[in-house]
Order: C-alpha cells, then sequence, then structure tokens
C-alpha cells in the first residue's frame, strides 16, 4: 500500500495517508511510505529468502536517479514462533521509507519480488500541477 508515512511496532503496521494512487508534485521531489504484510508458507520459514522492490516507470524501464536504480534489494528470514501449528503461514509486516525522489510526471509501477517471484504491485501517477 502507498501511504504518507508508515511504521511497523511491535508487529503491528500504523499507516498514515494510506491507499491513494496519485501523488500531486508541489516540490521537486516526491517523499512516500510504502507498507504491507508479506505471508511466509511453513516450508520458506527459517531459512534466507531475497527480497526486491523495484520502481519502473510506466514504460516498465527501470527508474533510475543520479545514475542508480531505485531499488531496495534485502535478505530475510523469519522464525517459526513456539507453539504455531504446523502448516501455518507466518506473517511479516514491512515498511520502506522513501524521502525527496525526483520523479517526473507520469506513471509509476513498485514491483516486489520474493526468490524472484513477483509478489505484489503499486501503482501510482505523479501529477504536477
Amino acid at each position: 500500500m502507498l501511504c504518507d508515512f508508515a511504521e511497523e511496532v511491535n508487529g503491528k503496521l500504523y499507516v498514515m495517508g494510506g491507499g491513494w494512487t496519485r501523488a500531486l508534485k508541489q516540490f521537486d521531489s516526491v517523499s512516500f511510505s510504502i507498507a504491507g504484510k508479506l505471508f511466509i508458507p511453513w516450508n520458506d520459514t527459517n531459512r534466507r529468502l531475497a527480497t526486491q522492490l523495484a520502481l519502473f516507470d510506466g514504460d516498465g524501464t527501470p527508474v533510475e536517479v543520479n545514475g542508480e536504480r531505485v531499488v531496495v534489494d534485502a535478505d530475510l528470514e523469519v522464525g517459526r514462533p513456539a507453539g504455531v501449528l504446523q502448516g501455518t503461514e507466518i506473517d511479516i509486516p514491512l515498511t520502506f521509507r522513501f524521502n525527496n525522489v525526483p520523479l517526473s510526471a507520469g506513471r509509476y509501477r513498485w514491483d516486489f519480488r520474493v526468490a524472484d517471484t513477483h509478489v505484489a504491485e503499486a501503482i501510482f501517477d505523479v501529477i504536477v500541477p
């Protein structure tokens, strides 16, 4: 979910201004957060999973700022809490913060992948008044 601000505290997501699909560009850049919950299958717990959150423009071209892709690569590993029934999916809240990203007017798409498999996307438009 695209939002103005989000944080995770003790396994809970706190989201402000969530669910938008249009950003009004009033300055040279745009700031926002992305929040969501990832559900890890039981058989994928207790092992390292590669994740990637990448920004693409409306034509599917990776977005670059100062010659570098706007992308977050991270490994995560989710354990099995004591007492959880075998086979239960384990959820993990995720938040990402992006400050002062210089985006031009147009359409954009965030692509989220786990183990190189597409699991979610968020599409939005940047509008210049």
